[in-house]
């Protein structure tokens, strides 16, 4: 009976031994050595490098392995651009067993665990300086007749490339998007490419220039191999997002649909921007898009934008955060990598007599098209922002090969006929500041063309055109009355310490000879710029506050000073020192609008603000002094109201300019600094003294230590003898009279002759 018993029990105790034997040695001898094989295989043919801490074999499941770790030997990064802590592949081990290194289809599906993908953070950073730039003549191509261009590195591409080549064409395709594709075709079509494969609550590692990490996950991702050879499904969704995408590796292709909301945008905006530089923003946005990839490297994108609530703050917006943004956004762009640099539509043939820009320029590829290439330029774009719709159409053109950025960007926007007052509600949350008190009427169009060349801002250029139809202001706030300089009006000046109520009288039109003798014009110019001024809008409705302040008296000491009262070297060099074409301008100068931009840009900061007469006025009646963007857009604004719609005369801004701005402590308009810095009345001040007293009003408080001193230093004279030049060159100084100011310094009232 026991004997039976054994006979019974052995056979299958062998058998268990004998699979147990088995699995041991799979596991620990073949195993191993056939996947060192088929990673070293991976590695020579798509220079990806394989590693996991354990393989095993499990019968009826599969291989598992943990701690999966994949690395690109094209990187010099040691980190691994894929991590899982666990893969379970469902393998045909027979296949493995019977055929070795040679078997096909080995891998039915795949299932990676909590797998994180490294993603570094740059953008569009795919040129080489050595690339070929030949350009074959058949002009932009486009979706319909681009054609796969060779993979650079290739026989294909290098073929006719050399000296008796015939100048055969080659792409300008970076080949990053190229080695993309082919090594997704290899990696593909290599038998350990599963036909399914599950990416289980994946996460992304993004590396920004500064070295954080930003993690964030997606859902659940399959990955199908279809039937067709060299194609890839790829799907997921959650309540958050979906994703669809089909990758043709056989004919380098690619199209999907995605859509992602409730992106956070604090996370986001971390991505791009170093911490000390980081812009705080808050809110959400949604993102929908259809995407097309007929070729390597191009790309046409269609969808929406969609934020709701949006918010940003950072000390150069101002002191209060910009919100209460919503905006949708539906655009077609393109991005096409091969695209020649479009010649530019309206950039003049710049002429600078300065050596440096001279040969910035001959080193710029900006008057050369066949130097740069690649564009991503929006070419449908209808953006609606807090209500107020236009068509917005950037592009960032001649990305290629320029080490640090772009060419051009280039911007054109159309701003359909809209009522007045609701774009003035659009204006966000600080940035509308006092201007929510004010009502407008009517309604306006804007059409702008812009060109900014990177390589030399100063070059940039626009062709602007504004419409209004019975444009008028119903209501303004006290506070930013700019229509009152046309009559008499109170107003209360602050130095820090006192405060002081002054009353300006009625303006005074000066005499057709004093206009003519100072400022430049034309007897036409002066008659049509008379005209016009007589043209002005009627004071509004002044709402919010009233003129007279409670609790601060009037000071009667004040004196106000008329242009034909005080020396004519006065205006004239207040206009040489602070804005010598006040009289030619709309009161903004363009032309130091677009020095100032280009300093600005790439100090990283506002160091200077291009202001002229009328916005310096503008500033100190009724802003704060703060070198901030919220400032500047009311600034400019108002600018507009006082030149543009009220029309207050050239002649009386530049009067209440120097009869208002500060000349040093306490020291207010001209009256009181010609008396405490020379002892003189505004219509005895010389040249000289002129010349000192409006070279000084930059930083007039600091300046003040040189009238301390009793006299004007060495360094100090060199400086008033530039704008003694600058006066005699443009005829605001006689010879003589040029000879006269330059013979003597200006002596203070408590100082002695140098």
């Amino acid at each position: 009976m026991k004997s039976k018993i054994v006979i019974f029990i052995l056979p299958p105790l062998l058998i268990v031994l004998l699979i147990a034997s088995g699995l041991v040695y799979l596991n620990t001898r073949l195993l191993p050595k056939s996947v060192t094989a088929m990673a070293n295989r991976l590695k020579e043919r798509t220079g990806l490098v394989f590693h996991a801490d354990s393989i095993s074999y499990f019968p009826f499941t599969g291989l598992k392995l943990s701690q999966v770790r994949l690395f690109n030997a094209y990187q010099k990064s040691d980190d691994p651009f894929l991590t899982a802590r666990r893969m379970d592949i469902d393998l045909n081990i027979l296949q493995l067993l019977t055929r070795g290194t040679e078997a096909e289809n080995l891998v039915e599906s795949v299932e990676i665990h909590h797998p994180r993908i490294l993603l570094t953070m740059k953008l569009l950073s795919f040129a080489r300086a050595t690339y070929n730039v030949n350009q074959s003549e058949g002009g932009m191509k486009t979706l319909d007749n681009m054609s796969a261009p060779a993979d650079p590195g290739t026989p294909e591409s290098s073929a006719g490339t050399g000296p008796d080549s015939g100048e055969k064409s080659v792409s300008r395709v970076p080949p990053e998007f190229i080695r993309f594709w082919n090594i997704g075709s290899r990696i593909i079509g290599h038998r350990l490419f599963p036909d399914q494969l599950f990416l289980y609550n994946p996460s992304f590692i993004c590396i920004d220039k500064t070295g954080k990490d930003e993690i964030f996950s997606v859902p659940d991702v399959f990955i199908n191999r279809e039937f067709f050879p060299g194609l890839l499904q790829i799907t997921a969704k959650d309540e958050r997002t979906g994703l669809s995408v089909s990758l043709n590796f056989e004919e380098k292709k690619a199209e999907g649909d995605f859509a992602v909301a409730g992106i956070d945008l604090e996370r986001l905006v971390s991505l791009f921007f170093s911490a000390d530089s980081l812009p705080r923003m808050s809110g959400f946005v949604d993102v929908k898009s259809r995407f097309l990839s007929p070729v390597p490297g191009l790309m046409e994108l269609e969808g929406a934008l969609i934020g709701r609530n949006l918010a940003v703050s950072h000390q150069l917006l101002g002191e209060e955060a910009v919100s209460g943004v919503d905006l949708d956004y539906d655009f077609n762009l393109i991005f096409d990598p091969e695209t020649p640099l479009a010649p530019p539509r309206i950039l003049g043939k710049a002429t600078p007599s300065n050596p440096a820009i001279i040969a910035a320029m001959q080193e710029s590829h900006l008057r050369d098209p066949a130097s740069a290439w690649g564009e991503l330029r929006v070419r449908t774009g209808n953006l609606r922002v807090n209500g107020v719709d236009m068509d917005f159409l950037p592009a960032i053109r001649g990305i290629f090969p320029h080490p640090s950025r772009p060419a051009r960007l280039d911007l054109r926007l159309h701003l359909p006929d809209t009522g007045a007052d609701a774009i003035l509600r659009a204006i966000p949350d600080g940035l509308s500041g006092p201007f929510e008190g004010m009502k407008l009427a009517g309604s306006l169009s804007w059409d702008l063309d812009l060109e900014i060349p990177l390589d030399m801002i100063r070059e940039m250029n626009w062709r602007s055109s504004v419409f209004m139809e019975d444009f008028a202001v119903d209501s303004i706030p006290a506070e930013l009355n700019v229509y009152k300089l046309k009559r008499s009006f109170v107003h209360i000046l602050e130095d820090g310490r006192n405060s002081r109520m002054i009353r300006v009288p009625e303006p005074r039109r000066v005499g057709f000879q004093w206009m003519l003798a100072n400022s430049e014009l034309t007897e036409g110019q002066i008659y049509r710029l008379r005209n016009r001024e007589k043209q002005g809008a009627a004071e509004p409705e002044v709402s919010g506050g009233k003129e007279e302040t409670a609790g601060v008296p009037l000071d009667r000491s004040y004196r106000y000073v008329y242009l034909e009262d005080m020396s004519r070297w006065i205006p004239l060099a207040v206009l040489t020192c602070e804005d010598g074409d006040f009289f030619f301008h709309d009161g903004i100068n363009w032309l130091t609008f677009r020095h100032a931009m280009e300093r600005n840009i790439l100090s990283g900061g506002i160091e200077v603000g291009a202001s002229t007469l009328t916005m310096q006025l503008i500033k100190n009646l009724f802003l704060s002094r703060d070198r901030v963007l919220a400032r500047k857009i009311h600034e400019a604004f108002l600018v507009y109201l006082l030149e543009g719609n009220a029309r207050v005369s050239k002649d009386r801004i530049l009067e209440l300019y120097i009869n208002l701005v500060e000349f040093g402590p306490g020291i207010i308009g001209i009256r009181e600094a010609a008396e405490y810095y020379f002892g003189k009345v505004p219509g005895e001040i010389s040249a000289p003294e002129a010349v000192w007293l409006a070279s000084i009003l930059p930083a007039p408080r600091s300046y003040h230590g040189m009238f301390l001193d009793g006299e004007v230093p060495d360094y100090w004279w060199a400086h008033m003898r530039g704008y003694f030049d600058l006066m005699l060159e443009r005829g605001r100084l006689s010879e003589e009279e040029y000879q006269r100011a330059v013979s003597r310094r200006p002596r203070f009232r408590n100082g002695d002759a140098p």
